[in-house]
């Protein structure tokens, strides 16, 4: 599918193949998410180039967030954007015809609202910039779509996995592609150009991209430090953008934890930790007992387990804990125990060594 086939609106998949590894569960080879058809073609002066004469797009909400112009682009004179959901006249239920099948992984996330927009190059020609910006009810809610979009279940590790980008709270830079959060927000822009190579786009987009995903980045209101649950994962080891906020299934085996997941690479080995703040001590420790054919460890926290994990051919173990109402573990990373699907003394934290780490981290 070439980069520059874009929605109704506009098109965020195609470059966004970088972008996007699969939401919840799904498979990391599933295809990119199916987006719409072209864009109409905008006004055009003499010699093709655009006349841009829009100063801003329509929403009063989110307007001084764009510039009318950005570097080789302005806004769409044609198209004011549009706004769906809280304080517009647009039912939230119509970012069904944005996200073609996607729009219930929002609307999970606590989507709130959503605004679209275009920039077209000023010098004429099929080049555009698309944006969505979406406000969610929590900035966790947030956090996680962010996360959803440029980890996925996809690994960090893999050299197709977008780059840190330091834009707003954090971004991550694709082929011709963006994704960024910073509070209750998340900046999703596509450059498009159907006439230019996968190489073009890369070149040409990310220069684009890159200082228009800085300006709006800064202008975006809310806090730039991770959400809460977020900070808890230790940062040392960890993978870039290796972060996932996961609504179901943050501790493995048990589909009802809600919970942060971070992903680790430690002198060739590689594991996971997951944190999960329970809404009271009885919770955690009901969370704890759910978990399939766990064993007690001793010494460790309020009280702790090891499990045994399996992904496919794949098995390993991990072993959690509890210190009041969080629950905390470290799971062996399935996906490189390569053929042999088994963990090894170079691939995988040994059990003395995840129980060091482990007691570490809780407080």
């Amino acid at each position: 599918m070439k980069s520059g086939s874009i929605p109704r609106a506009f098109r965020l998949c195609a470059v966004l193949i970088s972008l996007t590894f699969g939401c919840g569960n799904e498979s990391p080879n599933a295809g990119p998410e199916k987006r719409g058809a072209a864009p109409p073609p905008s006004v055009t002066g003499a010699a093709g180039a655009v006349v841009c004469s829009r100063t801003a797009i329509d929403d009063a909400e989110t307007k001084s967030f764009f510039a009318a112009e950005a570097g080789g682009f302005c806004l769409d004179p044609k198209d004011g954007g549009k706004a769906l959901g809280d304080g517009t006249k647009n039912a939230l239920e119509g970012i069904a015809d944005l996200f073609d099948g996607e729009s219930k992984i929002y609307e999970d996330h606590g989507v709130r609202r959503v605004v679209q927009l275009r920039y077209v190059a000023k010098a004429g020609g099929a080049a555009t910039i698309d944006i969505i910006l979406s406000r969610f009810a929590s900035d966790t809610g947030a956090y996680g779509m962010f996360s959803k979009r440029v980890v996925g279940d996809g690994d960090p590790a893999d050299p197709a996995t977008p780059k840190p980008l330091a834009a707003g709270g954090a971004a991550a830079l694709g082929t011709g592609a963006v994704t960024l959060w910073r509070g209750s927000h998340l900046l999703e822009i596509v450059y498009n150009d159907d006439s230019k190579s996968p190489a073009d786009i890369e070149r040409e987009g990310n220069a684009a991209l890159v200082p228009l995903a800085r300006q709006i980045g800064d202008a975006l209101p809310g806090d730039k430090a991770p959400p809460a649950l977020v900070a808890l994962l230790p940062e040392a080891n960890r993978l870039p953008l290796g972060v996932r906020v996961l609504l179901k299934g943050a501790l493995p085996g048990v589909a009802a934890s809600v919970g942060a997941v971070g992903y680790y690479a430690e002198q060739g080995k590689r594991y996971r930790v997951f944190v999960i703040e329970a809404a009271d001590e009885a919770k955690a420790k009901a969370l704890l007992a759910s978990v399939p054919a766990a064993n007690a460890v001793a010494g460790v926290a309020d009280e702790a387990v090891r499990a045994d994990i399996k992904e496919a051919t794949a098995s390993g173990n991990m072993l959690v804990a509890r210190r009041g109402a969080r629950v905390i573990g470290l799971s062996d990373e399935l996906r490189v125990f390569g053929g042999a699907g088994k963990p090894t003394a170079t691939t995988a934290l040994g059990f003395e060594e995840k129980k060091s780490k482990l007691a570490s981290l809780l407080p």
